[in-house]
């Protein structure tokens, strides 16, 4: 089933639904007793100021579903943040995506994906990511071939 995937780019107006979807996403993986989670979203909120125009919104029929930022990385691409809205996730919609954005890139794509985050790991196993460093509550994976 398609839903409709499309790409926009990202203004000042999604900051805070970027950090919440951020946040969320920290609450439920994150190890609570090895970071600081006002450090992190300290952090991250330097870091939106300074991309949120690089992120691009993700509408599914043409509805805000979720939000995507890549960018140059090493030798490849750095798939840096993914976030789909509740309502939107166990829908085939991420697998759209990453099928979208990177499915045909023929260099390669690193991310960061918390080991607990059992969905979003086997997404991208499924699109020939392995992982190349356990940082303990989270891998590294690589993609270095087209699946």
């Amino acid at each position: 089933m398609t839903h409709g995937i499309s790409f926009e780019p990202a203004d000042l107006s999604d900051l805070d639904a970027i950090k919440e979807l951020f946040r969320e996403t920290v609450e439920k993986h994150e190890d609570a007793e090895s970071i600081s989670f006002d450090e992190i979203y300290a952090w991250f909120d330097r870091k939106l100021q300074k991309h949120v125009r690089d992120f691009e919104r993700i509408r599914s029929d043409g509805r805000l579903c979720g939000y995507i930022y890549i960018h140059e990385y090493e030798d490849g691409l750095e798939l840096d943040d993914f976030y789909l809205l509740k309502e939107y996730r166990g829908r085939g919609i991420g697998t759209e995506v990453i099928s979208a954005r990177i499915s045909t890139l023929e260099i390669p794509v690193y991310l960061y994906v918390f080991k607990c985050n059992e969905a979003a790991f086997h997404l991208y196993r499924k699109f020939g990511f392995e992982v190349i460093k356990d940082l303990g509550t989270r891998y590294i994976m690589k993609r270095s071939r087209i699946v």
